[in-house]
């Protein structure tokens, strides 16, 4: 019975390290991404564009990642 709350603990403390990893992953990825766009020299209307596509996306990421 001891066992079970410290398996718990270790349980939630993995998920909560996906969740970061992910989001370390999905703003990483974003930057890369903005300064290929900056290189390219887009519009600022597309790079805001991008940013709320890759806002809603990461939440979404989030979500499912609590979820599971």
């Amino acid at each position: 019975l001891t066992d079970r709350p410290a398996s718990k603990a270790f349980r939630t403390a993995d998920r909560a390290s996906a969740v970061i990893l992910l989001q370390a992953i999905t703003i990483s990825t974003t930057l890369l991404h903005l300064k290929r766009i900056l290189k390219e020299r887009i519009c600022a209307i597309e790079i805001i564009e991008y940013w709320r596509t890759s806002l809603a996306n990461s939440s979404g990421c989030k979500k499912i990642a609590i979820r599971s």
